[in-house]
């Protein structure tokens, strides 16, 4: 189960599911509610007094009710690399992927890979920006701009098995002949 943490401006979330990961655009991609460039990513989760105390803080949380009779609630978190004027963030995100190769810090173009990953744990941490006011209700506001995201991904077993024959530079590229006759 999720953890949360708060501390000040800053909220750390530790345990979270792949589940939990949802409205996934760490690639910045124009989709109908998100301008190209934008990119971010929704947490979910179930507990009621975490979504209070989330209001407390003016973070626009919604609250989201299933077929099955289920409630949970969710939040958006934005993943910014660039200021709205387009220069370079000096306290950019910092994005790790864990597999069975180690940690590796992933950069701002690799990003997108966390769009489609399935992970088996996400601990993460976002601080709380200045609030501002909602043009569609109104409302006093904070963006949550994620600091720091470890991400485990779900590996298959033979992606485990042959994990230690992969390039160190490039988890995708193997080196070699391929071990049959072709």
């Amino acid at each position: 189960m999720a953890q949360f943490n708060f501390n000040g401006n800053t909220v750390e979330i530790s345990e979270l599911e792949n589940r939990q990961i949802i409205w996934r655009n760490f690639e910045g991609v124009a989709k109908s509610k998100n301008n190209a460039g934008n990119r971010n990513f929704g947490i979910t989760f179930d507990d009621p007094q975490i979504a209070d105390k989330l209001a407390e803080l003016k973070v626009k949380v919604a609250r989201r009710e299933h077929e099955d009779g289920s409630v949970d609630f969710a939040f958006g978190v934005k993943v910014g690399f660039t200021l709205s004027d387009g220069s370079r963030n000096p306290r950019a995100p910092e994005l790790y992927k864990i597999d069975s190769t180690g940690i590796k810090k992933v950069k701002e173009e690799d990003v997108k890979m966390f769009d489609h990953a399935v992970f088996t744990k996400v601990d993460l941490s976002f601080n709380l920006g200045k609030p501002y006011i909602s043009v569609k209700d109104g409302n006093e506001y904070r963006s949550a701009y994620l600091n720091e995201m470890y991400g485990t991904i779900q590996e298959s077993n033979l992606r485990r098995k042959y994990s230690s024959m992969f390039n160190e530079d490039s988890s995708e590229d193997v080196d070699g002949d391929a071990p049959f006759d072709i």
